[in-house]
C-alpha cells in the first residue's frame, strides 16, 4: 500500500472497472436479490434478524464509502496473507495485483484486517494500533463504518456464489470474510 499524491495520474491508467464498482457499492447489498438473501441469512446464523433489521443502513453506508474524506492510496484490492510473502532481501513482497486502482487508504486497510480475523488472527480493530504507527494514519470512525458496511455486502453477495472449480478456496473465504465483517461491525459500530 502506497500512500502518496504524485501517483495521480496512473489512476487514469490503472483504474479498473470492477474496482471502481466495489468502491462505489455496486458489488454488495444493492445486488441481493429474492433468491440470494436467504443464503446471506442462513450464512449470519443468530445475526440474520439483526442483518434484516439493518439492511438499509448497511447500503446506505456501503454506498458512502466512496465519498468519506480520506487518504488517497494506490490499492491492491486483494491484501490478504496469500499474497504476501517475504523475501530475506527484499522483505515482504506484494503479489497479485490485477485490480489495482487508487482510492481511500481505508478501503484497503479495513479489508486486509478483516482477512486476518477471518484467518483466525483475532478481532481486526486489536491491529489498528499498530495501523496508526506504521502508517502514521488513523481510520476514522466513520471510515471505519462504511468501509465495514462495504466489505460486508461485497462478501455476502459474493460469498453465496456458486463455487468455482479454478478457485475452489474462493468462496469459503469470501464467506469467513463475511462473517469476520458482521461480527466486527456488531462489535465495534454504535447503533
Amino acid at each position: 500500500m502506497i500512500a502518496c499524491r504524485h501517483l495521480l495520474p496512473l489512476y487514469k491508467v490503472l483504474e479498473d472497472p470492477f474496482c471502481g464498482s466495489v468502491l462505489k457499492g455496486e458489488e454488495g447489498w444493492c445486488l441481493l436479490t429474492e433468491a440470494t438473501w436467504p443464503q446471506v441469512r442462513a450464512l449470519a446464523g443468530a445475526d440474520a434478524d439483526w442483518l434484516t433489521q439493518h439492511q438499509g443502513q448497511l447500503r446506505a453506508e456501503e454506498a458512502q464509502a466512496q465519498s468519506v474524506p480520506d487518504r488517497d492510496a494506490l490499492l491492491h484490492m486483494d491484501v490478504r496473507s496469500d499474497n504476501v510473502i517475504f523475501d530475506q532481501e527484499r522483505g515482504a513482497v506484494l503479489l497479485d495485483w490485477p485490480f489495482v486502482c487508487w482510492g481511500p487508504l481505508s478501503f484497503e486497510l479495513v479489508y486486509f484486517l478483516l482477512t486476518l480475523e477471518a484467518q483466525g488472527a483475532g478481532p481486526c480493530e486489536r491491529y489498528l494500533p499498530i495501523i496508526r504507527d506504521v502508517f502514521n494514519y488513523e481510520i476514522s470512525p466513520l471510515s471505519w463504518r462504511c468501509m465495514l458496511a462495504n466489505a460486508m455486502g461485497f462478501f455476502a453477495v459474493h460469498g453465496v456464489k456458486p463455487e468455482m472449480s479454478a478457485l475452489p478456496r474462493l468462496r469459503q473465504w469470501q464467506r469467513d470474510s463475511f462473517l469476520a465483517a458482521l461480527a466486527t461491525y456488531r462489535r465495534t459500530v454504535i447503533d
